[in-house]
């Protein structure tokens, strides 16, 4: 009887390890398949980032002022205009086969007007002497390349004042996309300039400055790249 007695116990206390034994095997298997997610998510982020390194291989060096995300550069001048600006003509450049796509300006001025309607300021209205040298720049940063003074020896603010725009205020958002249809391009730069945190913020400040009244929109697409460069100026 008392031999029974301690089998039983033995066997009670076996059966009590082999709980718990199982216990903590659930509880690892719930845990390396969290850690397995946490790997897998790692594995995509350091892919995007090695993919964005090696393509900034075989770009030339930007200045520091500018941000280079993925295939799309993203730059922002200052809200006030320089003590001084200057205009000049930097030559010509041969015309590329494209066109305006005048419904992602309109996309992108909608996009813009919510996003200020969201933080409580005034809407922006089209300025069509805006509108004209922004699309003018977009087609220029094919030839002289990506940035804000171009044609060599102008500005931004050159370029609104050589249109005929007056102003007390004024900023500049730019940016080039080449992956998707044209509304993910535009859609991408718009979040992209969204998703900016201070203080390295200045193209979702321009979007949101409560100093602009006025815009102009230019989106030019490239026929043969399908590349989308855009231009956005805002003035007061």
């Amino acid at each position: 009887m008392l031999a029974a007695q301690s089998v039983w116990r033995f066997l009670g206390r076996a059966w009590r390890v082999v709980g718990r034994v199982w216990r903590v095997v659930r509880q690892r298997r719930r845990s390396i398949a969290w850690a397995a997610s946490i790997s897998m998510v790692m594995l995509v982020v350091s892919c995007t980032l090695g993919a964005h390194a090696l393509s900034s291989l075989s770009s030339p060096a930007l200045p520091s002022y500018q941000a280079h995300s993925a295939a799309v550069f993203l730059t922002a001048t200052p809200t006030h205009p320089p003590a001084s600006t200057s205009s000049g003509s930097g030559g010509s450049c041969p015309t590329v086969a494209g066109q305006e796509d005048s419904a992602m300006e309109a996309w992108q001025l909608n996009a813009v007007n919510q996003a200020r309607a969201n933080a409580g300021v005034a809407p922006l209205t089209i300025d069509p002497r805006i509108h004209g040298e922004t699309l003018q720049h977009s087609r220029d940063m094919i030839c002289y390349g990506f940035g804000h003074f171009v044609p060599p020896g102008t500005t931004p603010a050159s370029r609104m004042a050589a249109a005929g725009v007056t102003f007390n205020w004024h900023g500049e958002n730019i940016g080039e996309a080449g992956e998707g249809t044209d509304l993910q391009k535009v859609m991408w730069l718009f979040n992209s300039m969204m998703a900016e945190q201070p203080p390295n913020d200045g193209h979702r400040q321009n979007i949101l400055s409560p100093h602009f009244t006025i815009t102009g929109i230019g989106i030019f697409v490239e026929n043969g790249s399908g590349s989308l460069w855009m231009t956005e100026d805002f003035a007061d």
